[in-house]
């Protein structure tokens, strides 16, 4: 599937994510994936069980109708006991002219199970370049020179961050890219503040992946296990993730975030914005913050 500026592949098999390209560059950011490592994770409670793509007996792939490049995957027949007729959807669109993907998650038939958290999407073999650079948004940000020599450098073992939001990251996103070429730009587009971490590790051979981490929250139904959806058997991941390409640097990817970001409600509904910031903090000429 392609917009002419980014293009998705998938596995035949599992749906595994397979190509990730830049359309200008040709620069490939999801290579091939190791047997078992899928497009996600799913961690089912009541009692606690780990699926992934390999698990399920059928999966398939059809074209969704709209103005937008866009494609259905489903799995299922996972053999799970508790819930026989669970099922897996994703959804994945390409935006108009822009090298940029919108990913949707469902679950479904859950059959009274909890879902306790939900690993999605997941890139577990990034191509390497050179100079390469991870930018992540800690507090003020922090950029990370030849990172695939710290997560999976030679005579170490394969190394894993996490990084939690809302927390210690100030924005939902992360970049990795080559200083000034290509780069992976990952991010959610949740304006409600649900908890999630962004992770960024190593594997044998060089190889580098990064994933979200989504933490459902919520009481859960009567009867249900912790984690369980509170409308029927089937959760809803409640915001997209994007996931794209840009060239550039840290503050490539900075840019592209405010540009989301300023068109929010926390933004256009803002006290700034309605008039309700007092003159005095809307012209003092310097602010210091202290971070101590």
């Amino acid at each position: 599937m392609s917009n002419g500026r980014l293009g998705i592949g998938l596995g035949r098999e599992h749906g595994d994510l397979v190509r990730l390209t830049d359309g200008r560059t040709r620069q490939n950011f999801a290579a091939t994936v190791p047997s078992g490592a899928g497009l996600w994770e799913l961690t089912l409670s009541g009692p606690e069980k780990v699926l992934s793509p390999a698990d399920a007996k059928s999966f398939h792939s059809r074209p969704v109708s709209g103005r937008e490049p866009a494609l259905r995957l489903t799995w299922e027949q996972f053999g799970v006991l508790a819930a026989p007729a669970l099922r897996v959807e994703v959804v994945v669109r390409l935006e108009r002219g822009q090298p940029m993907s919108r990913w949707e998650l469902a679950v479904s038939s859950l059959g009274g199970l909890g879902v306790g958290q939900v690993r999605f999407p997941r890139i577990v073999n990034i191509p390497r370049q050179e100079n390469e650079r991870l930018a992540v948004p800690v507090w003020m940000g922090e950029q990370m020179a030849e990172p695939r020599k710290f997560f999976a450098g030679e005579g170490k073992g394969a190394q894993r961050l996490q990084w939690a939001y809302p927390g210690i990251l100030s924005m939902q996103c992360l970049a990795f890219y080559r200083q000034d070429g290509p780069g992976l730009y990952l991010a959610c587009d949740d304006t409600a503040v649900f908890n999630k971490d962004f992770a960024f590790f190593g594997a044998a051979e060089g190889k580098l992946g990064c994933e979200v981490v989504h933490l459902p929250e919520g009481l859960p139904p009567e009867g249900g296990a912790p984690g369980a959806a509170r409308k029927g058997d089937a959760w809803l991941l409640p915001y997209s993730v994007r996931l794209g390409t840009f060239e550039g640097d840290w503050l490539t990817a900075a840019e592209r975030y405010r540009a989301w970001a300023t068109n929010r409600v926390w933004a256009k509904e803002s006290r700034l914005a309605r008039g309700q910031v007092p003159d005095w903090a809307r012209d003092t000429a310097l602010w210091v913050w202290n971070r101590g």
